[in-house]
């Protein structure tokens, strides 16, 4: 039955099965000599030939390159992206939310009413937390699901504000007999206080945003200064009067991957060279090509060109992606490759994946694509969206992974993508894959 199933699905399972099938026949027919024999009145005892088709290895190469999905019986019904060796997974639409490793392994549970605000980075995650009165408050939970902040404090209430890395803007609300006051202090992963609340400090963290802009947090008030370095635990002033170019090079400083980094020529003259980063999702498709404010602005940082590309830290252009109409990175290089956007003359986009001298993979196609992690890449299988399916494939453009439904990107370090979603309450449909499309849980 399993044959007669599968047989028509997967090619080398088909190839399995009909040397399956011929072994039967085979030991069938010795077995039907042995029995003859032994109707004669002689007793033997019959050893079945090693079919040789049964170990042939002649097609591993093409089932590497499009390697279906494999069974499990493996299933959650809801989870998010692997992030720090961590994932968060429900098993059911009822159950609580509970944090995995990259094995499987159980690592703790969040209690009812609780959900992850955040994946994990630096060994910490936050947590939100929904009250009976409709109040929401946080925490932040190291890995072993032990709370970090806040700690006990009868006498104060803490909120968590804005974030990025191992730094977190916390408020202090103080209501005894001497004092009401609301106080603004940092703490770090470990729920250290890295800068004791104070009524000093201001931050602006609804329009801030919950990261800043990766890591560098405007809207801060602070004794003078309007910026706070979360890479650094710095306050620090800069604006009209430098063109934002304080920021901009703190900024700027972590933006690189490795030694490169991606510039974006917008063809103005007067401020031509600016620099972008991935919008605060989990899909690395969407990306902020608007050029808000000054504080994106590269031109005034000493860049010998101006033209759009990747440069070193010398400030030299080192992949030249003028000749493009247009072009934008996708991600940043992952083990020298890297995906691109560009458009045709008709400003229609297409992707292609490039390598560290910024030499085309693969001729661009027409399917939106992800950016390249653990040597993968994402692919959506129709323009403009309307067919749902997805798949994986290599740098080079060969299909690896076909059939995927609500994919993700490889988690560098782990190499586990999240697939498949939640369709409905009582489905499991949501798993964990490796490169190969099998099913690590």
């Amino acid at each position: 039955m399993f044959c007669l199933n599968r047989g028509t699905q997967n090619p080398d399972q088909a190839k399995f099965c009909e040397n399956r099938l011929k072994k039967t026949i085979v030991i069938s027919i010795m077995f039907a000599g042995a029995f003859f024999l032994s109707g004669c009145g002689q007793k033997q005892t019959v050893q079945p030939q090693e079919d040789s088709t049964l170990t042939s290895n002649d097609n591993n190469d093409d089932l590497e390159s499009s390697a279906p999905i494999s069974e499990t019986q493996t299933y959650f019904y809801d989870g998010r992206d692997f992030s720090d060796g961590v994932a968060w997974v429900k098993r059911t639409s009822t159950s609580n939310w509970e944090a995995i490793d990259n094995k499987g392994k159980f690592l703790f549970s969040l209690e009812s009413g609780e959900e992850p605000k955040t994946d994990f980075s630096d060994g910490a995650a936050m947590v939100r937390i929904s009250g009976s009165d409709n109040n929401e408050s946080e925490k932040l939970v190291e890995k072993s699901g032990t709370v970090i902040f806040p700690k006990d404090d009868d006498r104060n209430s803490y909120k968590l504000l804005a974030y990025y890395g191992k730094y977190y803007f916390v408020r202090r609300h103080i209501n005894t007999f001497e004092k009401t006051a609301d106080e603004t202090g940092v703490i770090n992963n470990a729920g250290q206080l890295m800068f004791s609340p104070t009524d000093d400090l201001s931050i602006d963290w609804q329009s801030t945003g919950s990261t800043g802009k990766k890591g560098i947090f405007d809207m801060v008030d602070y004794h003078g200064n309007n910026f706070y370095d979360a890479y650094t635990n710095e306050f620090f002033k800069s604006g009209d009067d430098d063109k934002y170019k304080v920021a901009s090079e703190r900024l700027i400083s972590q933006l690189y991957q490795g030694n490169l980094i991606y510039l974006h020529s917008n063809g103005n003259s007067s401020s031509p060279l600016w620099y972008l980063w991935p919008s605060q999702t989990h899909n690395s498709m969407s990306y902020n090509y608007s050029y808000t404010d000054q504080f994106q602005n590269a031109s005034e940082l000493g860049f010998h060109e101006t033209k759009t590309g990747f440069y070193d830290k010398d400030k030299n252009l080192v992949i030249d992606l003028s000749s493009y109409k247009d072009a934008f990175a996708i991600g940043d290089f992952s083990d020298g490759y890297c995906t691109l956007r560009v458009d045709n003359p008709q400003d229609n986009s297409f992707w292609t994946v490039i390598d560290s001298k910024g030499t085309q993979m693969f001729e661009p196609i027409a399917q939106e694509s992800s950016k390249v992690s653990c040597g993968r890449v994402l692919v959506k299988q129709g323009e403009n969206n309307d067919d749902k399916s997805e798949y994986y494939i290599k740098v080079n453009g060969g299909t690896v992974i076909p059939n995927i439904t609500d994919g993700s990107d490889f988690a560098e370090g782990d190499c586990l993508a999240k697939v498949g979603q939640k369709d409905s309450e009582n489905s499991k449909e949501v798993n964990y894959i490796d490169t190969n499309g099998n099913i690590a849980f």
